[in-house]
């Protein structure tokens, strides 16, 4: 069995259970603007959770979040990012 790169592995698993195409092009933009900053954790209607890796990130990105949205939605050409919340990932301790 080969190996899958991340993408190729996301967009296998998006087709397998039929995600909304608007959820998997902002999964798509989301990995190509912003994967250093955070993982997508949930999509619902127009609004995204992100995780974060540590508190500093998470209080940069708050700040930073109008002009995120507006990024995004300007990549998908639609006003649909209604909210955007960042969360810290949860430590496997």
């Amino acid at each position: 069995m080969a190996l899958l790169s991340v993408k190729q592995f996301i967009e296998q698993t998006l087709k397998k259970f039929s995600v909304d195409p608007t959820h998997k092009q902002i999964f798509n933009i989301w990995q190509e603007q912003f994967k250093d900053k955070g993982d997508i954790f949930k999509i619902k209607g127009g609004d995204i959770v992100i995780e974060v890796n540590n508190s500093v990130l998470l209080q940069e990105l708050t700040l930073k979040r109008q002009q995120i949205k507006e990024e995004l939605n300007k990549h998908l050409k639609k006003n649909i990012i209604k909210k955007i919340r960042f969360i810290l990932k949860r430590s496997n301790l």
